[in-house]
């Protein structure tokens, strides 16, 4: 039996929990080989970042260009890949900034491959969220304590390597 795959997947204006489907495999080889342009979600809780108001709706269709962030709340022991981010070895120390993203600056690790552009979503590990405007406070609430991000690499308008 699969395990229960929750999803968190934010645009500039939603937080969206819920369940990517179908989903074959971990969120992030999904986004990275989706031939479709949306994502369908179910048993979604919304939360509108404007106004921090939430409401559940059964489905959800979300454009995959407007997605900035996702994350896959899989315990680290169940999966290989996961927990093999949680081992000590030097990983590059980067900087990115998101168009439209409200007024956030993320600092983390990307290993070299995720350097190398190659796929639509880059793996962060160990997001530190700089908020740059207060309006943004909602966005970067639903990014605290998570061990990575994914990013999606059309939204970023710069990229610092500090190490």
């Amino acid at each position: 039996m699969a395990p229960n795959r929750n999803h968190l997947l934010l645009t500039e204006s939603i937080a969206a929990k819920g369940d990517v489907t179908p989903c074959a495999g971990r969120l992030v080889d999904h986004l990275g080989n989706s031939a479709k342009p949306v994502l369908n979600l179910v048993n979604v809780e919304i939360t509108w970042l404007l106004t921090g108001e939430t409401e559940e709706v059964a489905e959800l269709v979300l454009k995959l260009d407007q997605v900035l962030f996702a994350h896959e709340y899989v315990a680290m022991s169940s999966d290989p890949h996961l927990a093999a981010m949680s081992t000590e070895e030097q990983i590059p120390s980067v900087r990115i900034s998101m168009v439209g993203a409200s007024g956030l600056r993320i600092g983390g690790r990307m290993r070299n491959s995720s350097l190398e552009w190659q796929r639509p979503f880059m793996v962060m590990q160990r997001p530190q969220i700089e908020l740059l405007r207060d309006d943004a406070a909602r966005l970067a609430s639903q990014l605290q304590d998570l061990p990575y991000l994914l990013v999606n690499r059309d939204r970023i308008e710069a990229f610092f390597v500090t190490e």
